[in-house]
This record gives structure tokens, C-alpha cells and sequence, in this order.
């Protein structure tokens, strides 16, 4: 059993809805035309609900109204330009690279983790002068970004 205030789309009800839907009108003027032909209170969303159980789909109208109107379609636009990178410092023969801990570690030096650890057991970093653009120095740069049959 229903519960009490909800209702039911009858026969006629679906006939109207059916009709209003061939006419093009919208969800919302087809709940309007409904409840003033049939004296209910159905909303847009029930009228929505009800053409999607029914199969009914409303026609799409020739230019766009309402709010999105604004939002028509135009021609798509050429791709941006790719940006250029910024060139990276040429490179500098490795001296002797610095072993820099963590705690001394400052933004000009390489982020390249080393292999061995400092006195108090946490990692160690290359320490060398870091590539404009880059968080490593010429060398572990080369190494890390190899690319593939290189």
C-alpha cells in the first residue's frame, strides 16, 4: 500500500506525460501541464523518473536555452605551444664530490642519496653543485634520466 500524499501515475497520466514529451516541452513544463490537467503535485523529478521507466527521451532543441546558453559549442582551438625548458647549466667535471648529511643539506646541493651512511646511520647526500632545473648534480642527473637503449 502506498503511503498517505503519494501518487500514482495512472493510464491518462502517461498518456499526458507521453503527449507533452512529442511536443518538446521540457520536464519541468510537463510536470506543470500534469498537475494542472490532473490536479497533482508531481515535480520534475518524478516526472523524470517516470520518462526514464517509460523509455521516453525528450527531443534536443535546435539552440541551447536556459542557463548553459551561453556554453554553445565553437570550433575546437589549435594546441597550445609546448613550453620551452629552461636550459640547464653546462656541465662541470666532478671534483672530488662532498657527502653531505641530511641537516647540512642546502638547496644548492644534489638530493642523489649515496650508498653509504653518515656517523649517526641516516643517509648521506652528493652534496656537488646541482643542474639549474634539477634536483642532482650533471652526473646522477645523466644517471637518472637515462633514457631506454641509451
Amino acid at each position: 500500500m502506498p503511503p498517505p500524499n503519494s501518487q500514482t501515475w495512472t493510464h491518462k497520466s502517461d498518456a499526458a506525460l507521453t503527449a507533452c514529451v512529442e511536443k518538446g516541452m521540457s520536464r519541468s513544463q510537463v510536470a506543470a501541464a500534469i498537475n494542472q490537467q490532473f490536479g497533482t503535485s508531481y515535480t520534475r523529478s518524478a516526472v523524470s523518473g517516470r520518462m526514464d521507466r517509460l523509455g521516453l527521451k525528450t527531443q534536443p532543441s535546435g539552440s541551447p536555452k536556459g542557463f548553459f546558453a551561453h556554453r554553445v559549442k565553437r570550433k575546437a582551438r589549435p594546441p597550445a605551444p609546448v613550453p620551452l625548458r629552461r636550459p640547464m647549466r653546462a656541465a662541470t667535471p666532478q671534483t672530488a664530490a662532498r657527502r653531505v648529511p641530511l641537516v647540512r643539506l642546502e638547496n644548492h646541493h644534489c638530493r642523489a642519496i649515496v650508498e653509504e651512511r653518515g656517523a649517526d646511520g641516516l643517509a648521506v647526500f652528493c652534496g656537488a653543485e646541482k643542474l639549474d632545473g634539477s634536483s642532482y648534480c650533471y652526473a646522477h642527473h645523466e644517471a637518472y634520466h637515462r633514457r631506454a637503449g641509451q
